[in-house]
This record gives C-alpha cells, structure tokens and sequence, in this order.
C-alpha cells in the first residue's frame, strides 16, 4: 500500500469511514477517509502533478516555428492522444496523463496532470520533444521544474 502526500485520487467507493482507492501501486485499497480532503474541480485543474519546461538548446532564444505549427507539433507521435478543452494554450490526453502547454519565456511550460509518476510524465514530453525535433530542427531540451 503506497501514497504520495499531495497526490490526488479518485475514489472509488465510501465505505462507511473507509475509502476504497486505487493508490500508487496500482491497487485498489481500504483506506481511513480522515487520511483525506476533498479537492474541487477548481482546485485540480489548478495543481499540476509535474511541471516542465521545454527549451531550445541554451534556453536563450524562442522556437523558430510559425504559430500556425504549434499544434501539429506538441504532441508524441509515437502514441495516441486527443485534444481536450482546459487551461493553456494546448491541452492534450495521453493515456492517464494530461499536459497542458503554456508558451513561457523562455520556452514552453508542460504541465502534466492525472495519475502518473514522474516516469510517465516525462516519458510522454520526451515522445513530444521528439516530436518538435521534427518540426524545428534541432534538441528541444527537457527540464523537470517540480
């Protein structure tokens, strides 16, 4: 049986002062509600599991891509996703993960929310770095922030 502090879960069923959820081993377990708060919608779409910044080689200067390529370019190539409504200037479903993409100086912020690890996160903006490789040309570097 396996919690992160913070991390949010959904439950699955109430039983009486249990919780039934699946938590991070991938199992689904009994747990005391007093272990946990509600959280909003508000309050989810606002905290991002892992935050990332996608770079250019040296973080100095923009992309060099026309805007009308951006959304042809932030996503994996590798894997099904769709496009979903939400914060950012780009929001897509990758599996488990949602990652909204925010066009920052000095480069992109990917947000990455949903029940995933580290691993899964940064696995998934690889396949999308991969992907703006494509369109511009060069390393796009990965930076994980939080």
């Amino acid at each position: 049986m396996f919690l992160t502090k913070g991390a949010l879960y959904e439950v699955l069923e109430e039983d009486g002062e249990f919780y039934r959820i699946v938590d991070d081993s991938g199992d689904d377990y009994l747990y005391p509600a007093y272990m946990f708060r509600p959280v909003t919608g508000a309050e989810r779409a606002a905290t991002p599991m892992f935050e990332f910044l996608i770079t250019r080689p040296g973080g100095d200067d923009w992309f060099e891509l026309d805007m009308s390529r951006w959304a042809g370019a932030l996503h994996p190539r590798s894997e099904s996703f769709q496009v979903v409504k939400g914060e950012g200037h780009r929001r897509i479903l990758v599996g488990r993960a949602e990652v909204a993409f925010f066009f920052e100086t000095p480069g992109i912020q990917a947000c990455v929310y949903g029940r995933v690890d580290r691993a899964e996160a940064t696995r998934v903006l690889k396949a999308v770095c991969e992907n703006l490789r494509r369109s511009i040309d060069e390393e796009p570097e990965l930076v994980c922030v939080s």
